[in-house]
């Protein structure tokens, strides 16, 4: 029973961070000057999609509800938690700017 316990418990933290991998940071690392017009503002859009997907993701909570069943008895659990905020809305919004900037340069309106 004990090695079930560790071995679930291993699970979890695996699943964990998996979960936690992909922050969104990968958007900030593309080179804007070498884009096409078009893929540039693909880009923009996808900057502006970014920015309302983290402003939305501060602003959860989520509840959490459990049971379980053993040898010893019956067990029941509740958890309720703040989301966790993968991303920065700020820089994000500083990429856009820039993006903008570059867009106006281009003569390109969004």
């Amino acid at each position: 029973m004990r090695h079930i316990i560790i071995i679930l418990a291993l699970c979890s933290a695996l699943l964990l961070v998996a979960g936690c991998a992909g922050t969104g940071n990968d958007i900030l690392d593309q080179d804007t000057g070498s884009m096409s017009d078009e893929a540039l503002l693909k880009y923009y859009y996808q900057l502006e999609e970014e920015i309302a997907k983290c402003e939305r993701q501060s602003d959860r909570a989520s509840i959490g509800i459990g049971t379980g069943f053993g040898r010893r008895g019956i067990g029941f659990g509740f958890g309720l938690s703040q989301g966790m905020v993968n991303c920065n809305a700020d820089e994000l919004g500083e990429r856009r700017v820039d993006v903008r900037l570059q867009l106006k340069k281009r003569d390109i309106t969004p």
